[in-house]
């Protein structure tokens, strides 16, 4: 073959390959622009939105770890959330004025509310879908206390990330001292120990005190001691209705109104010239107190040495065949009626009590505190047993509960003013009576006309809204 040819056809065939890799090239650069240009299936449809969310106690920092998770599987979703530590002090009536004005524009989609808020509501959230989580649904994956307490006929209106309640927190060393291990179970013998573990001087003025029960003023939980006090006794707080109460007139609520009014008279624990119970547990000078699990981190903060342990609250002497009772004190989000994006808002809202959202929610949350919140979940309480302080709550979680109250924030102070005004009288049961059944005719006003128009000097956030040891 002559060279000409040669040169030809090797001519011939290297064209051949620049076609071919010039076409290939162009092929790919096709395809990854269609790829580029082509919207993932899952969000063909779904428009830029953007989820509003008020909340308190999680920062910015320790939301995002949620909302980022999100965001990744939802690229059309955004969520902005917003802690309101900026209005905390006049977090519910800042909220509920918002919620009146009905402008979707301004009110978030998602917000926060205490567990007693409920009733008061209602009427401004939308109740949570069955596609989300049906009512059977909700009392199997919740515990009992999310059912019962954010539910208003039958509908469910908002779901917590996090529970807590009354725990009895205890100084081990003043126990120890006075040989004794654990707190007591019930009560009976609870406050035969309080009275060992009081240390007074020559005087008879307290220098130790047992347990801060008996004064309303400077025992921070005192409403809902004297509330669990009064159910575990049997005591019918309202009607099934929550429209009227019933407790003014029961001898069941009188008896616990006098146990109560106990410690500051006979054999006194504690006194209400005493700084506040928070105080003196951290100054390691109260053995005995009762407060909800977040104040641990608090108490830590304020004398990182001091030795104590939570226990679960005492119950009467003799339970055979009676229901134990503790008290549910916690948050939950709901979604607002006038939300233009509901499904996302509720679709948000089922991946945050998701149990893999509270996992890592509580991780992150524990970079920055003592702990992450103890789940509301049925299937995430045994994993909590062996955590600090958690043990007693994952009992109690089971057997949490509140009463129909409608606003927290003016009957606990009808409570408090009229039983400081009161507490001489209330150490015998007839006087114990007489101070109830002025309370329950305070009360009643609230619950019949459901606004909370009783004119009292309250705060407008539940007691979590201020940590006592930074005042």
């Amino acid at each position: 073959m002559d060279s000409e040819k040669v040169k030809k056809i090797f001519l011939i065939s290297v064209i051949v390959v620049a076609v071919i890799a010039v076409g290939t090239v162009v092929a790919i650069l096709i395809a990854n622009s269609r790829a580029k240009s082509t919207p993932d299936p899952s969000t063909v449809g779904v428009k830029p939105t953007t989820i509003r969310v008020w909340g308190l106690w999680e920062d910015d920092t320790t939301f995002s770890s949620l909302v980022d998770a999100y965001k990744a599987k939802n690229p059309n979703i955004t969520i902005s959330y917003k802690n309101r530590e900026d209005v905390r002090q006049n977090y519910k009536n800042t909220l509920r004025s918002r919620l009146e004005e009905g402008n979707s524009e301004q009110v978030p989609d998602i917000f926060i509310i205490h567990n007693t808020w409920t009733e008061e509501f209602s009427k401004y959230m939308s109740p949570i879908p069955t596609n989300i989580y049906s009512s059977a649904q909700i009392k199997s994956t919740f515990v009992p206390s999310v059912y019962d307490s954010l539910s208003v006929s039958d509908n469910t209106y908002s779901l917590p990330i996090g529970y807590d309640g009354l725990g009895l927190y205890y100084n081990k060393k003043l126990l120890s001292d006075k040989g004794i291990t654990l707190p007591a179970n019930d009560w009976d013998k609870f406050k035969t120990d309080a009275v060992k573990l009081t240390l007074k001087d020559s005087s008879g003025k307290i220098v130790v005190a047992g347990a801060a029960l008996g004064a309303m003023g400077n025992v921070d939980y005192s409403f809902e001691i004297l509330s669990t006090l009064m159910m575990q006794n049997g005591a019918t707080m309202t009607d099934a209705n929550g429209t009227v109460t019933t407790f003014g007139t029961d001898t069941a609520a009188a008896s616990a109104l006098k146990y109560f009014a106990d410690f500051t008279s006979t054999n006194a624990t504690w006194d209400k010239s005493l700084p506040r119970d928070i105080t003196m547990f951290s100054e390691g000078r109260l053995a005995l107190m009762f407060a909800p699990l977040w104040r641990a981190d608090s108490i830590k903060k304020a004398n990182p040495d001091l030795d104590f342990d939570i226990a679960p609250i005492p119950q009467l002497s003799d339970i055979s065949g009676t229901k134990r009772i503790d008290y549910a004190d916690y948050w939950s989000f709901g979604v607002a009626s006038v939300s233009q994006n509901k499904s996302q808002a509720f679709d948000f809202l089922k991946y945050l009590t998701s149990k893999e959202s509270l996992n890592t929610l509580s991780s992150k949350a524990s970079t920055v505190r003592l702990f992450g919140q103890f789940p509301p979940r049925e299937d995430m309480l045994s994993d909590q047993v062996s955590v600090k302080y958690f043990e007693a709550f994952s009992k109690m979680a089971q057997t949490g509960q509140t009463w129909k109250m409608y606003d927290k924030e003016t009957v606990s102070e009808i409570f408090k003013t009229d039983i400081d005004a009161n507490i001489s009288s209330a150490t015998s049961i007839s006087g114990a009576q007489g101070v109830m059944s002025g309370i329950a005719t305070k009360v009643n006003q609230v619950l019949s006309n459901k606004t909370g128009s009783v004119v009292v000097n309250s705060s407008s956030t539940s007691s979590k809204n201020q940590d006592p040891l930074n005042q």
